[in-house]
């Protein structure tokens, strides 16, 4: 059944859903029928090429209050509870007021769309209150298993964990606008059956369908690469991680994507979400001790692998100097053994030097005994001389030897 639409409020569509259950594709649609998401939009990323259809600020805002409360997107169990005590919870009523004022500007028909959102309905559906605003909601719904695998490939989140956060946001999106004619749009029929899944969404939404933009979607969001997996209720039944709660939401969401659940049904399965709540938050506190013990251990092997790589850049360091402490040694070895080599020809030569020396000495002391005999002698001769000049023999001849002189010289003998 179709809404009637209040033409003197804004008008505010919000989709809601688990991340990776085709929340953006949806969004996409919905644009096809006339509904404005903004230019500050997140890009495009390798896991999501076809864009996001996120406002920058508004992620920025949902990640903030998640960090306030103690939580982050891939944490379960945070209760409605926290939500509403999270330190000062009307200043930030005020702070998503502002921004939804920001991003109305200018605008018909605004889109909201991130999958934090279902978690944080209480702050904003107390801004949507506050501003009076007609709010629709639109829920995207995936196979349970289709998102566990598309988390695993894309944040390495265990299938146990994903099918929680399902079931966890899956609980709240219904709880919060299933009594307000929220549309639910299966993902699989979406891609199966674009055109008539638009037509249904804008009669409910009481959106004009354009035929010519249904094409562009068709034609240029829409890929059969889109569907990376599928399957159906017996699979999931079957599959480790699944319990009955998460089978009957899953069936329920089946229903309302062809509107065919009554509303009322709702109300056991909201019970039965109460009652496994606690359940949900024990479970997601033991979660984050067990990612936080991993972060430190993490952490500490990496200091550890970094300390491994410094010593082994110091042992390598060391064995460069090692290394040249080795070369220097032999090349001070080798100066050793030269300069041993030569000391011992140094001392051969001494050796030679000292025979040399000595022989010297010994022809000294013998040319000395000789000069001091010769001296004797000479010192002998020269008395007899004396005593040969002073006897009177000599006296007596020194006549003849004049004559013998002069006779010498006139003859011209000697």
């Amino acid at each position: 059944m179709n809404r009637e639409v209040s033409s003197m409020k804004p008008r505010v569509v919000v989709i809601l859903g688990m991340h990776r259950s085709g929340t953006s594709v949806l969004s996409a649609g919905l644009e096809a029928l006339g509904v404005e998401f903004g230019e500050n939009l997140i890009p495009p990323r390798p896991d999501n090429p076809k864009g996001y259809w996120e406002d920058a600020r508004l992620v920025a805002f949902n990640d903030r209050v998640l960090s306030l409360c103690g939580f982050s997107s891939g944490d379960v169990g945070l209760s409605s509870r926290r939500v509403l005590g999270v330190e000062r919870f009307e200043e930030i009523v005020q702070q998503a007021m502002a921004l939804l004022t920001e991003l109305l500007a200018g605008k018909a028909l605004l889109g909201i769309k991130d999958p934090r959102m279902p978690r944080l309905m209480p702050i904003w559906q107390a801004a949507f209150d506050a501003l009076g605003l007609w709010v629709d909601y639109v829920i995207a719904a995936r196979h349970p298993l289709s998102v566990a695998e598309s988390l695993a490939a894309r944040d390495h989140l265990s299938r146990e964990k994903s099918l929680m956060l399902w079931y966890e946001h899956s609980c709240r999106s219904m709880q919060w606008a299933l009594h307000k004619g929220a549309v639910v749009v299966d993902y699989d029929r979406l891609l199966a059956l674009p055109r008539q899944e638009l037509g249904r969404i804008g009669h409910r939404l009481s959106l004009p369908v354009d035929e010519s933009a249904c094409a562009r979607f068709v034609g240029d969001v829409l890929d059969v690469e889109l569907r990376h997996s599928s399957h159906d209720a017996s699979a999931l039944a079957a599959a480790a991680g699944s319990f009955q709660a998460l089978l009957e939401v899953h069936e329920a969401l089946q229903q309302l994507a062809v509107d065919r659940f009554d509303i009322e049904g709702w109300k056991g399965l909201e019970r039965e979400f109460s009652r496994a709540m606690p359940l949900l938050e024990y479970v997601g506190e033991l979660d984050r001790q067990l990612w936080q013990s991993a972060s430190s251990h993490n952490e500490s092997m990496t200091r550890f692998s970094e300390q491994v790589a410094d010593l082994a850049m110091s042992c390598t360091a060391q064995r460069q100097l090692n290394d040249g402490l080795r070369d220097r040694l032999l090349e001070a070895g080798a100066r050793i053994e030269q300069n041993e080599r030569a000391m011992r020809e140094l001392s051969r030569r001494l050796s030679a030097c000292r025979e040399e020396l000595a022989s010297a000495q010994r022809n000294l002391a013998e040319m000395d005994n000789l000069l001091r005999r010769t001296q004797v002698d000479r010192d002998d001769t020269h008395a007899r001389l004396l005593a040969i000049l002073d006897s009177r023999f000599w006296r007596f001849t020194k006549p003849l030897r004049n004559l013998s002189r002069l006779f010498g010289s006139e003859t011209g003998c000697p």
